[in-house]
């Protein structure tokens, strides 16, 4: 009976008109109420359906739904139980819109997802072209903040972070406030959060992230200050943050001191005085007012530090967030140069550690005090009290690690590993242990753990952090680089008794990326050895010489030898620094402008503030690459001298530290066959593209010490150039009608339409001049954080600074009327990336009647064809193109006739210098300058100088494009022989292939 009854009720329910009745219209009116806000009234609807029907995906989601939002908890985490089958299926049909839809209910709920969807997300997620999936299937979600998060990433990533960075600012503000919405403090934590990374990827741009940030956190500002209604959770968390990040440092500091002073917990008034030293994105030119703000407010709560440290209960469990807090007071102690807290909170967790009921808290002590190279040993104690403990959460995993990466004990660390509990072998705190395994260069098991930990961390919504999520992303796509990089250099075996051997300096993956690495191939072919000098980049294949083999990875990542090569390689005497004056010296070797140079890039200015405590640690950091680069290269002097074997050492930038020492020391105790440096650079793309892409396509490479007269590698050597003008000189008048047009690119002007009056006005009064017989000079500026040369000044200038300031004066009381031309890079991040100072703030002297300074948009090269007679270069490609015009020049920088020898005079003397810019003396050029000035732009494009070579992803401005990666394409193009590149790069520094116009050394093998 039973079974016929229940035969007819699956019959009759099955009916059109019933599943109509029963299933559609409970489900329409569920809806109805769910969107009315009444979801209470839709769970005893959805009962109906549920009865008669087996639980399909939509009821069950929407019963989830209405539950949770009807405040049922208990319900609503059950049904999202119920829901995981239904998330595997929808996984497995790829339907994305189900799967963040049950998402959503899974975050609200904190129900764990399967561990599918948490690898079907992170495979969206780290793909590039499979992100917008992501971004279509959140169309239409509620904002909920695992939703919202990823949205935000998605379309930052795909080049809408403004619109991004707008609604996280947005729902701030609506959030923020109280009422139907109100958020919780974790909410709005996590909404700050993905500002942050959303400001992140804009920087990445070389772009802010919003229109005007500055304004906005400005407007905020004031709202916070002026009214007690305005939203003060909007205010403590995204204003800190903006205020940051646009460089209002007088804001941020007081709202900091704000936080410090109304705090009574000691950890809120610790966090302050963090927050206080924290630096944006974009630098300042100056961090003292932050530490010196910073200094008085820790050393106000000494005392209380002391009490603590003082009250700490002994025998009992010790509590994190004591540990934390100590930590705290660690850091800021040795950021703000109070040695003797530092060393006093250093020997309490020693102390602490002893303790019977010390437990693995303590790591996280350890892990920090190991960031001194001086206190490793006192956390070697703490490891060793404690060490044998059992992890408890995934922050003691990471703590451990930590540590193990800092002291170099990966022995330890890979046992630690091995035998952790199992619930924590895929736990966040394990992304440490995967920097273990690539520094080991086990890059396949490092991919493979990083991909499980994104997997794995995806299946708890709720828990997802931004910055988190977003560093685990760009980790895989580093590992994915360094595993194929591996696989590519891997299919050529490493010579075993080399011809000689080639020393990579590359310190990390985007340093990796811009090296040739074909060619390193290509140089293994030909018998040399390819050993990268810091661990963890490239594999670790041995040459069985053990003088070659200990310096295979001999820097670490933390900047210091390994315990083998310290034992082996002496330490550097008569290296000296002076960071106040920004001195540095090694012997005869002068690095005074390479630190410049890296202190000019990092504020993005000219005048630094050597002062600076924030600039002085991060010189300090460069300085020790540098020392360890020292030692490395004296040892490599003395294995070429005693194996007679030829090595060389390839790096980026021979202008910055600690790059420029292979240079320097080459050129002071090196041979051009035997021991020399090699200049690893771009072609000059962005000249002929005027940025019209992202990926650098040629390359070139140079032995510098065969050529120490150069600057770059970037350039034609002026010997060369003069046998490839005799050369070409039958179709110069073919190549000048060909390169003329390269003065008609508008750099300045860009799109507008109209010249803007002032350039009007400024065109009259230079007419005006030269109707009454006056001469026009024009000085043209540069971007000046950028002066990439080895040492600065030349025969008549000690500088730019003094270069510009001279004309000024020299000009006075004379005939000559001089304009300044900024350069119009000054105005593009890809170059100048968030200048503080320009080349106007340069100039000292007071700017009389004959002196104009230009604005930046007002006229292109050749409108100034009609308005000058003189052009005034400290250095730069303006001279080739005031060159094409017939234009004479004046070149002041020593490198400018090297690097652009067509023919400009290049005065000796100060006093010559005047007589030109004067007009006292004509300004005599050679008299086919401007057939010189095309064929030497015909050379620079020239295939045959700077090779076609692309690969591997190399961004061709300051704008990031990473995480890096391969182009397979290119690959097999090299499978077919049709790109020869690599051989002929290598050929060229080994001396066996000539640059256009140059010679094969006869000797070389």
């Amino acid at each position: 009976m039973s079974t016929m009854t229940a035969s007819l009720g699956r019959s009759w329910t099955e009916q059109k008109w019933a599943r109509r009745l029963f299933r559609g219209t409970p489900f329409r009116l569920a809806r109805f109420f769910m969107a009315w806000g009444m979801p209470a009234a839709a769970i005893p609807v959805l009962r109906v359906p549920m009865a008669l029907y087996p639980p399909a995906p939509d009821l069950l989601l929407m019963r989830a739904q209405a539950a949770r939002r009807a405040g049922r908890i208990k319900q609503a985490k059950a049904l999202c139980e119920a829901l995981r089958p239904t998330l595997e299926m929808a996984v497995l049909q790829q339907d994305l819109r189900q799967v963040l839809a049950i998402y959503v209910e899974f975050e609200a709920s904190m129900v764990r997802a399967p561990l599918a969807a948490g690898r079907y997300l992170s495979g969206l997620l780290c793909a590039e072209n499979r992100r917008k999936l992501l971004l279509d299937a959140c169309a239409d979600l509620p904002e909920q903040p695992f939703i919202i998060q990823i949205r935000a990433l998605c379309q930052a990533l795909d080049g809408e972070y403004k619109e991004a960075a707008g609604r996280i600012t947005d729902l701030m503000r609506e959030r923020g406030e109280h009422g139907r919405k109100s958020a919780s403090k974790a909410e709005l934590t996590l909404l700050r959060e993905t500002w942050t990374v959303v400001d992140r990827i804009a920087f990445a741009n070389v772009d802010w992230a919003g229109d005007d940030v500055q304004t906005e956190s400005s407007v905020l500002f004031e709202r916070a200050q002026d009214s007690e209604t305005a939203d003060a959770l909007v205010a403590g968390k995204l204003l800190h943050e903006q205020l940051l990040q646009s460089r209002e440092q007088e804001k941020f500091l007081a709202l900091c001191q704000e936080d410090f002073d109304k705090a009574v917990a000691l950890n809120v008034r610790l966090n302050a005085i963090r927050h206080m030293l924290r630096v944006g994105l974009r630098r300042l030119p100056d961090y003292t007012p932050a530490h010196e703000q910073a200094r008085q407010c820790l050393d106000a709560i000494t005392p209380e530090i002391a009490r603590q440290m003082q009250q700490v209960p002994r025998q009992k469990q010790l509590k994190s967030a004591y540990v934390n807090q100590m930590v705290t007071v660690l850091t800021l102690a040795r950021t703000l140069r109070r040695a003797d807290l530092a060393q006093r909170i250093v020997q309490h967790f020693v102390d602490l550690s002893e303790d019977p009921a010390a437990n693995p808290v303590l790591w996280s002590a350890a892990a920090n005090i190991a960031n001194e190279v001086a206190d490793q040993e006192q956390s070697r104690i703490i490891m060793d009290n404690t060490g044998h403990l059992p992890p408890q959460t995934q922050v003691h995993v990471r703590d451990y690690f930590r540590w193990a990466n800092l002291v170099g004990a990966y022995d330890e660390a890979r046992k630690f590993s091995s035998t952790m509990p199992a619930n924590l072998k895929r736990s966040f705190g394990m992304i440490q242990f995967v920097d273990t395994l690539q520094r080991r260069c086990q890059f396949d098991s490092a991919y493979e753990l990083a991909g499980k930990i994104h997997a794995e961390y995806l299946t708890r919504p709720w828990l997802v952090r931004p910055l988190q999520n977003h560093r685990l992303m760009t980790r895989i796509g580093e590992l994915a680089f360094l595993q194929r990089t591996a696989r590519v250099l891997g299919k050529v075996p490493q010579p075993q008794d080399p011809k000689g051997v080639i020393f990579i300096l590359a310190r990390n993956i985007s340093q990796l990326r811009s090296y040739p690495l074909m060619v390193l191939r290509a140089f293994k072919r030909r018998g040399w050895a390819v050993v990268p000098l810091v661990e963890g980049l490239l594999p670790r294949e041995k040459t069985g010489i053990e003088e070659i083999d200990i310096l295979n990875g001999a820097i670490s990542r933390n900047a210091r030898l390994t315990a083998k090569a310290e034992e082996a390689l002496p330490q550097l005497s008569n290296f000296h620094v002076n960071l106040d004056k920004g001195q540095v010296r090694w012997g005869r070797i002068n690095l005074s402008h390479a630190l410049w140079e890296d202190a000019a890039i990092d504020r993005r200015r000219y005048t630094i503030h050597w002062h600076c405590p924030e600039l002085q640690n991060s010189l300090l950091q460069l300085l020790t690459w540098t020392e360890a680069t020292g030692r490395v290269l004296q040892h490599l002097r003395t294995v070429s001298h005693k194996q007679n074997r030829r090595v060389g050492v390839i790096s980026l930038f021979g202008h910055r530290l600690p790059d420029c020492l292979p240079r320097f020391y080459c050129d002071r105790f090196g041979h051009g066959e035997r021991f020399f440096a090699v200049h690893a650079a771009n072609g000059y793309q962005n000249y002929f593209t005027n940025f019209s892409t992202n990926i650098s396509e040629r390359f070139v490479l140079r032995n510098m010490t065969r050529h120490p007269e150069a600057r770059s590698a970037s350039f034609p050597l002026p010997q060369n150039f003069e046998r490839y003008f005799k050369a070409h000189r039958a179709q110069a008048a073919e190549i000048l009608a060909q390169q003329e047009d390269v003065t008609k690119v508008r750099r300045s002007t860009g799109d507008q339409k109209a010249r803007a009056p002032e350039a009007e006005e400024a065109m009259a009064r230079i007419a005006a001049w030269r109707a009454r017989g006056g001469k026009v000079a024009c000085a043209f500026g540069k971007v000046v954080c950028d002066s990439s040369v080895p040492f600065d000044g030349g025969p008549t200038h000690a500088s730019m600074k003094d270069w510009i300031n001279h004309c000024i004066r020299a000009v006075r009381g004379s005939d000559t009327l001089l304009l300044i031309k900024p350069h119009p890079h000054e105005l593009n991040n890809q170059i100048a990336t968030f200048p503080t100072e320009f080349f106007s703030d340069l100039i000292e002297e007071e700017i009389g009647e004959n002196v104009i300074f230009l604005g930046h948009r007002w006229f292109d090269m050749h409108d100034m064809a009609g308005l000058m007679d003189l052009g005034v270069i400290y250095n730069g490609t303006t001279s080739v193109e005031l060159g094409i015009m017939g234009i004479p020049c004046i070149l002041a920088g020593h490198f400018a006739p090297i690097d652009y020898p067509i023919g400009h005079i290049a005065p000796q003397t100060r006093a010559e210098f005047e007589t030109y810019l004067r007009f006292e003396k004509p300004a005599i050029v050679a008299p086919d300058i401007r057939e010189r000035a095309a064929l030497w732009l015909h050379y620079m494009r020239s295939p045959d100088f700077t090779l076609p070579y692309r690969f591997h992803a190399r961004p061709v401005t300051n704008k990031k494009i990473y995480p890096p990666y391969w182009f397979g394409e290119d690959l097999k193009a090299l499978q077919t022989g049709e790109n020869a590149t690599p051989g002929r790069l290598a050929r060229r520094v080994l001396g066996q292939e000539a640059e256009p116009g140059g010679q094969r050394m006869p000797s070389s093998t």
